[in-house]
């Protein structure tokens, strides 16, 4: 029987992951860090960052770049979605 703490990515990750699919339109890391902190996990942007990345690579998330709003062919935003959608 493992002793200690839950680790925070077997916490943090789910969670993740559960909000994007809730959503039907892509979402940045700012919005899904605010959906965490209202459930009561203080997490870091970083943190979400992190999650997303592996999420991504995972093939379960997906990464959108949007347009620049002022500058030609640059790359704006990040947003992810669930790859189901």
């Amino acid at each position: 029987m493992k002793r200690g703490r839950i680790p925070l990515r077997d916490k943090i990750k789910p969670k993740v992951f559960e909000i994007i699919s809730k959503y039907n339109f892509p979402l940045t890391i700012s919005f899904i860090q605010r959906e965490i902190i209202k459930e009561g996990r203080n997490v870091s942007w970083n943190t979400v960052k992190k999650y997303l990345e592996e999420l991504v690579k995972e093939k379960k998330v997906k990464k959108i770049w949007l347009p620049h709003s002022k500058k030609e062919r640059k790359k704006g935003l990040k947003v992810y979605t669930s790859t189901s959608n």
